[in-house]
């Protein structure tokens, strides 16, 4: 195999740096009013644009709130998509703890479901869930506000329990809890591809299974035209991969994200 051309197969075009992605409920700012239910709670959601959820969080009340919660993403159908464990020092105001997830996209039009409850009770009480937080109203006063991403559209707050505070179906009330967080479009992800020679005529390209959505791209001059390649994308345990030809005098490489 000639070196110069390995070289060049190993060339990748490298992309900007990440910045913090954008959360789903934001500028929350809670006035003194707090919620209680018996069951899972948080909001419903439809989504505006593709979207690829890469954590999801949770916004911890002071005590004696509880110290962990379970955070669950349902589709439209109540089926879950992804969950994680939040915690955080039940001491802790207003603090807002995200967990990385296996991202997953979201794509325009489909309507989906955030709840969360109390890990903590949950275990100590088989079969009960429950939710303790704050909740802001709209229609009251002192009670709080909160902004919305342009990329969801807010459908209100829902819970599989009776709720203490509010209607929890008011699009204009948020039962303060689970949240999730996702890449804009100004956000750019530094991946790293990996190329390996497996024969003389062919070669390996892989990169994380856990990176967000992405398409692989090739070029024969880094200033020229990039086209998708076509080969088939195969997963090998937390990799994708790709095999390519091996065609002189090389390539280069990149990932177009969605």
């Amino acid at each position: 195999m000639n070196l110069k051309i390995l070289s060049l197969l190993a060339c990748i075009c490298a992309l900007p740096g990440t910045v913090p992605a954008a959360d789903a409920i934001q500028n929350i700012l809670p006035l003194n009013s707090s919620g209680f239910s018996y069951g899972e709670t948080g909001f419903r959601f439809r989504v505006g644009t593709n979207v690829t959820v890469t954590s999801l969080g949770y916004f911890f009340r002071s005590a004696p709130g509880p110290s962990t919660y379970i955070v669950r993403l349902l589709d439209g159908n109540g089926t879950e998509l992804r969950s994680s464990t939040n915690s955080a020092l039940a001491a802790a105001t207003n603090q807002l703890v995200h967990t990385a997830i296996d991202p997953i996209q979201l794509l325009a039009g489909t309507t989906n479901t955030l709840q969360a409850y109390d890990a903590l009770y949950a275990s100590t009480n088989p079969g009960v869930k429950r939710w303790e937080g704050y909740a802001i109203d709209a229609r009251a006063s002192n009670t709080g506000t909160f902004t919305v991403a342009p990329e969801i559209q807010y459908l209100g707050a829902v819970t599989n329990g009776l709720p203490y505070y509010g209607a929890a179906t008011a699009p204009f009330t948020l039962l303060v809890g689970p949240n999730l967080s996702f890449p804009t479009g100004s956000d750019a992800v530094r991946s790293s591809l990996s190329i390996t020679l497996i024969s003389a005529t062919t070669a390996r390209v892989s990169w994380p299974l856990s990176d967000v959505p992405s398409v692989l791209q090739s070029a024969t001059n880094i200033s020229t035209v990039w086209t998708n390649v076509s080969q088939a994308v195969s997963t090998n345990g937390g990799s994708r991969e790709v095999d390519v030809p091996v065609v002189p005098p090389g390539a280069y490489f990149r990932l177009k994200y969605d």
